[in-house]
């Protein structure tokens, strides 16, 4: 049996991801001069991916399997958004190709959640 006091809360593991949803909006909507790698083609691309797959594989561990589509669409509005806001904002521009990025990352975080071993992470079971 394994010692509850060793689980992480369930309720943290979703704050801190939430936390990391704070952080992709806020780089995704200020003024940055250049993020690491921007010096090769499709670069922003590749950050939305590994943005998005960040975010799906945090939320999916901690969702049954079955309610991942939920995540998934949370996620793919999440990023639609990010685009839309992008567009009032003078120093930035909405993308579809951004949005399609972010779909692959959501994908590839999906992969990368149900390749992780079983019990990983140690979450309290939900009540």
């Amino acid at each position: 049996m394994t010692d509850s006091r060793r689980l992480i809360p369930r309720a943290w593991w979703l704050g801190l991801g939430g936390c990391h949803c704070a952080i992709v909006l806020l780089l995704c909507l200020l003024p940055l001069p250049a993020l690491p790698g921007n010096e090769w083609p499709w670069s922003d691309k590749a950050h939305h991916v590994l943005a998005f797959a960040g975010l799906m594989a945090w939320f999916a561990v901690a969702t049954p399997r079955g309610k991942w589509w939920q995540v998934a669409l949370a996620l793919l509005g999440f990023g639609i958004t990010i685009e839309c806001a992008q567009s009032f904002v003078p120093y930035r521009s909405a993308s579809a190709a951004d949005v399609l990025a972010d779909l692959a990352g959501i994908v590839l975080g999906a992969w990368v959640a149900s390749v992780l071993p079983a019990g990983f992470p140690p979450l309290r079971p939900a009540k």
